[in-house]
């Protein structure tokens, strides 16, 4: 998917980066088929699906407090990032 979104280049650059990756169940209980996205949109719209999951810098859980905490990802948007018992979980 990285490289389908030309995104490569990106995270090799200065980092770190914190990545929430999204698994390939997770593209296609979203009803992504990567293999059929070949248009300028679709890619667009690909690059800032995985972008949605990347953030600048490195987060720990030790980094987290208890329960929601927001971060921004490298496409803008806001994310809740949240620490219950040890577990982090992204919503």
């Amino acid at each position: 998917a990285l490289v389908q979104a030309d995104l490569v280049t990106t995270l090799e650059g200065d980092g770190p980066f914190t990545v929430f990756a999204p698994t390939d169940q997770a593209f296609t209980d979203a009803g992504i088929d990567l293999a059929a996205f070949d248009t300028d949109e679709e890619i667009a719209a690909l690059a800032d699906i995985l972008l949605y999951h990347v953030v600048s810098g490195t987060i720990l859980s030790t980094d987290l407090a208890e329960g929601d905490n927001d971060v921004v990802a490298a496409n803008g948007d806001k994310l809740t990032v949240t620490l219950d018992a040890g577990t982090v979980t992204r919503a």
